[in-house]
């Protein structure tokens, strides 16, 4: 467990003695929240930290853009809860058989690519930007976009792919119609539960 919250005066390169000489090869939880560590310091020291479960950028201003996909990016394996607030992400996975099963991405992610075998949990709830979706999720059960201003095309070509998809909430989406749920529904058969602004279902 490495905790470093609001660690404002952290350098770049002050967590490269660790990961390089291989001793956060085991790490399981990492909170990187509200710090200033640059987009690729934090890169780098997630590619190297190939164990971790519980991950949390909440907050981290100087993310903006990441790869975690099934064409390219470093970060092979999360598995726990991250938190990411970005301005754009694609997030794109080389092995996506890596370990990740929550993820929470918040404020200002505009683009989530995401290619993850073993993520269950994934919440981009009030990622007001949020424009592009598209998940190779396939034991992905709960999707929070509430509050997103996502459109509704977007988010049933990204849940079509989720076959154990079970939760859905897009309450406050407004280009979202809740008197279309059974769209939602017939991309993605599995759902048992989505919760709109005027009702759920």
């Amino acid at each position: 467990v490495l905790k470093l919250q609001a660690c404002k005066y952290l350098a770049d390169s002050s967590l490269e003695p660790l990961y390089k000489e291989g001793a956060l090869q085991e790490l399981r939880d990492l909170d990187l929240s509200y710090g200033t560590l640059c987009q690729s310091a934090i890169e780098e020291l997630l590619a190297y930290c190939t164990h971790l479960t519980h991950v949390s950028l909440n907050g981290c201003i100087n993310m903006h853009d990441l790869n975690w996909g099934s064409t390219g990016g470093g970060f092979e394996s999360l598995n726990g809860s991250s938190m990411f607030p970005f301005e754009n992400v694609n997030e794109s996975i080389e092995q996506p058989n890596r370990l990740l099963q929550n993820l929470n991405c918040v404020v200002n992610l505009k683009e989530v690519d995401l290619a993850c075998y073993s993520l269950s949990f994934l919440n981009l709830s009030n990622c007001c930007s949020l424009e592009i979706l598209k998940l190779g999720c396939p034991r992905l059960t709960s999707l929070f976009l509430q509050s997103c201003n996502i459109e509704e095309e977007t988010v049933e070509t990204a849940i079509s792919q989720c076959s154990m998809l079970e939760t859905l909430d897009v309450r406050f989406c407004p280009k979202i119609c809740s008197m279309n749920m059974g769209r939602l529904r017939a991309v993605c058969p599995s759902l048992k539960r989505i919760f709109s602004s005027l009702s759920s279902a």
